[in-house]
């Protein structure tokens, strides 16, 4: 099932895009509801399940965010691709640190955390000169937890930012990561900056540890957590003519994911031959990474989404 794209480009009809005009409007994708924000040139949709951004982007370019032709809209149940919010574990529960097990025991726990199968609210909108601004609260969690997405839509690009208050009277542990899907030509041609010298965990070949020596190529699949980075990555994407920053907030470590051929194949809501146009790059709150949250008090970690284009000759 894929998003409704003749129902998005009636909204595009219905409120045209202006120069440093914001905009946001409602939609339903298949009965979820979701919001479509603009600013100038680029626009995001976001879905209230899971408070995913599904797409983001330039108007007549390629996408930014990897907006996922064969995912599903179930009530209940998670969306792949886009940006999914992972919290307060990132995998499964018991590949976390202990604290993190510790504080979120629990039977049967969701993969990636309690926040991707439900319906977030929208808690404020803001539509100005500056921006689009949504912020999206989840519903109750355990130990009385406030968990926030606040996004805004600039015309420098998209940040988004995961912010938890603690009410309670003892510190918790937790883990979290945007995990981001982005868009690329041909993933193997691309290169990546930002990772030299990081230190990672190879998922794939029984967690070993090493550091990373150069930059990282993407030639099959590959699954690696990154410690230790510093708040810039990016991906030069010589076909399309683009390279993609990423700037962290209050975040170290990030997954470095694409599947390959063979495990695409065997992926639920992912085409076979879809993974050679995409990447995730997601930032994170991971491992050593982890973040604890007082009481009363807040924390949490974000990322700005900006392109730049190649000068044109």
């Amino acid at each position: 099932m894929t998003i409704a794209r003749a129902e998005v480009k009636a909204q595009h009809r219905r409120y045209p895009i202006m120069a440093n005009i914001a905009l946001i409007h409602d939609l339903s994708l298949h009965g979820l509801t979701a919001w479509r924000l603009h600013h100038g040139q680029s626009s995001a949709l976001v879905c209230a399940q899971g408070a995913q951004v599904l797409e983001y982007g330039w108007r007549d370019e390629p996408s930014i965010i990897w907006n996922n032709p064969h995912a599903s809209f179930v009530k209940g149940q998670p969306i792949r691709g886009g940006v999914p919010v992972c919290w307060p574990w990132f995998t499964a529960l018991e590949s976390n640190p202990l604290a993190v097990r510790t504080d979120w025991e629990m039977t049967d726990a969701p993969f990636h955390g309690l926040l991707r199968q439900c319906r977030w609210q929208l808690e404020s909108q803001q539509a100005d000169e500056h921006g689009a601004r949504l912020c999206l609260r989840a519903p109750a969690q355990p130990h009385g937890l406030e968990v926030r997405l606040r996004l805004h839509l600039s015309d420098t690009g998209l940040e988004l930012g995961l912010e938890v208050y603690n009410p309670g009277q003892r510190v918790i542990a937790m883990c979290a990561a945007l995990h981001s899907y982005y868009a690329v030509s041909e993933v193997s041609r691309i290169s990546l900056q930002g990772f030299a010298q990081a230190h990672y965990q190879d998922n794939l070949a029984a967690r070993a540890r090493h550091q990373q020596c150069g930059e990282p190529c993407i030639d099959g699949p590959i699954e690696r957590v990154y410690q230790g980075l510093d708040n810039r990555v990016s991906i030069d994407d010589p076909l399309w003519q683009r390279k993609i920053h990423i700037h962290t907030r209050d975040s170290r470590s990030a997954v470095l994911w694409n599947p390959g051929a063979e495990r695409a194949a065997n992926l639920d809501q992912f085409a076979a031959d879809a993974w050679p146009g995409m990447l995730c790059i997601e930032t994170c709150r991971v491992q050593d990474d982890l973040f604890s949250v007082a009481a009363a008090g807040r924390s949490g970690f974000g990322m700005h989404i900006s392109r730049e284009r190649y000068p044109q000759s």
